[in-house]
């Protein structure tokens, strides 16, 4: 029994690991240059590297090729990643850090009654406290059929029946043009982890860390980089979700509720990230830096559309909204026909839908 339960602490420690290292070194790869901001680079790596699966997977799907074919692919890339992304700046000197001040009394104050709603909001999910919903059938069910049948959604998941997906897909858009539990059944593939105690037990931790990470930087950014102000609206947030985080019916405290959901963790963690790379992108002075984000803008885009569908809908707004601001704030119209492209994906699965 020790033994067995050590063996998945490893296989939990090393999805984490790679869940972390993975878009790392993808942000190595997008910036050419060395990047300053890390934290920027991790939120554009996890972009391009959900990104890529969406690429990779849409042939596999209408090809009918195999699941297994399908995790070798992508890992075998994500290997590839990881050693050019190291290696690229291996013998580059690293721009020096800005210098760091110490926390105030006040600051400590919120960062520490941060981490205990943070803690306390994870252990609740993970011990499967009010964190049932129905799209379970869907999420879990999906990711257990690819595993077992060795096909990409083969299998109808409240019958258990084979199914064709590829000759039905106008009634199923929301789950094919999103692959989220496929991506993950990969990860549960290579590390030999259950995908219920994968996606429910060991993901959230992560999920809403990044979460809470990447609202960190939008608050961030909105303060003008005042960090006492940032940690301020960050542990009031994190009170607000939890009092909050009471019924499937609230949407905005999904990532709380049901982290492991790609409704979830997308409209939450992807749309903050594709706002907050557009924001910083519009307000970014460097010509050369800008040419890095507004791809990475786009990549967000079609990492909204492989979390969740509802994530495309977010992002045109959001960004459509925000667009419109910064044309008038800037008197710049070239945003308009560049923030176009960079939502494409967005408004193509929309269109599909409404089509």
């Amino acid at each position: 029994m020790v033994t067995f339960f050590l063996i998945d602490l490893f296989n939990a420690l090393g999805v984490g690991l790679f869940a972390i290292l993975l878009p790392y070194a993808a942000g190595r790869l997008v910036f050419p240059h060395e990047e300053r901001d890390k934290g920027l680079m991790f939120i554009v790596g996890m972009c391009v590297s959900l990104a890529v699966f969406e690429i990779i997977y849409l042939p596999f799907f209408f090809l009918r090729l195999p699941f297994k074919l399908l995790t070798i692919v992508y890992f075998v890339l994500a290997a590839a990643a990881l050693t050019a992304g190291f290696l690229l700046h291996y013998r580059k000197k690293p721009l020096a850090a800005p210098e760091k001040q110490p926390l105030t009394r006040s600051e400590k104050i919120c960062a520490g009654v941060f981490a205990l709603v943070f803690v306390f909001q994870v252990l609740r999910v993970t011990a499967g406290a009010g964190t049932w919903n129905i799209d379970d059938a869907w999420y879990l069910t999906i990711a257990n059929d690819a595993l077992h049948t060795n096909t990409i959604m083969g299998t109808d998941p409240v019958t258990g029946l084979p199914h064709d997906y590829t000759q039905d897909v106008a009634a199923n858009m929301e789950y094919i043009f999103s692959p989220w539990p496929m991506f993950w059944a990969m990860f549960a593939q290579l590390f030999q982890l259950p995908v219920t105690t994968l996606m429910r037990t060991v993901l959230p931790f992560y999920f809403i860390a990044i979460f809470y990470f990447v609202l960190y930087r939008l608050v961030l950014f909105i303060f003008s980089g005042k960090r006492d102000k940032a940690l301020m609206a960050l542990c009031l947030l994190s009170i607000f979700y939890e009092f909050s985080a009471v019924a499937m019916n609230v949407r905005y405290t999904w990532i709380i509720l049901y982290p492991w959901m790609g409704k979830g963790f997308g409209p939450s963690v992807i749309c903050t990230a594709a706002l907050f790379i557009f924001l910083i992108c519009v307000n970014e002075e460097n010509a050369a830096r800008r040419r890095v984000l507004w791809p990475a803008l786009f990549m967000a885009n079609l990492a909204g559309c492989m979390c969740a569908s509802s994530c495309a809908e977010l992002n045109l707004i959001a960004l459509g909204c925000w667009g419109l601001v910064c044309v008038f704030d800037k008197k710049d119209l070239s945003i308009i026909w560049k923030l176009a492209v960079c939502v494409s994906p967005s408004l193509a699965l929309m269109a599909a839908h409404f089509v």
